[in-house]
């Protein structure tokens, strides 16, 4: 106690953010590196790492696309009530609703499409179809940022739209956290 000293708000929400981190790199970025280590193991030779050893990179922004703004908003949502069911209940929610309201915009433009077109529906169209409402999935974007640093070849939309979106919501909720720690200490 003697050699304590305060810490500042910004140390904080930093270690708020890196208990929970590390609980959510446990969840993701460790099981896909043992993934990759067993894929290494199971190989002939050891040429195989010099061809994949770039995934392990991938893993890790993968991860951080996945943990950083989830974190942010988790712990966002966790400041605006002191009720742990009302937390958890606005997370619920705004990962179903998002979901919900994706598939259901989603649906609704291709049944429109197709009564105007009175053919089923391409291929283009249905990927037109949902890429356009993506952003409204948390789920979908996250998906589409991840897919896109592992390069995966997939119509992924405007992926500015959704690299935008996530910075958006990281950016207020670090800006929210911030006011929120701050708030005990005004006078």
């Amino acid at each position: 106690l003697y050699y304590s000293r305060p810490i500042t708000p910004w140390q904080y929400i930093f270690g708020k953010c890196a208990v929970v981190w590390a609980f959510l790199a446990g969840l993701t970025t460790l099981p896909a590196f043992m993934l990759y280590l067993l894929g290494l193991s199971l190989s002939p030779d050891i040429s195989v790492f010099l061809l994949t050893w770039q995934l392990l990179f991938q893993i890790l922004l993968a991860s951080f696309i996945l943990c950083i703004p989830t974190t942010l908003f988790a712990l966002t949502l966790s400041s605006l009530t002191r009720e742990s069911r009302l937390a958890s209940f606005g997370w619920f929610a705004i990962w179903i609703m998002g979901s919900v309201s994706y598939g259901i915009l989603t649906f609704f433009e291709l049944m429109l499409g197709l009564r105007q077109q009175e053919l089923p529906a391409s291929t283009d169209q249905v990927i037109s179809a949902t890429n356009r409402w993506s952003w409204l999935s948390p789920m979908r974007t996250l998906e589409n940022l991840q897919a896109w640093v592992f390069g995966i070849e997939q119509d992924l939309g405007n992926i500015n739209i959704s690299f935008t979106l996530v910075g958006l919501v990281c950016l207020c909720c670090l800006i929210l956290l911030r006011r929120r720690v701050d708030a005990p200490i005004r006078v």
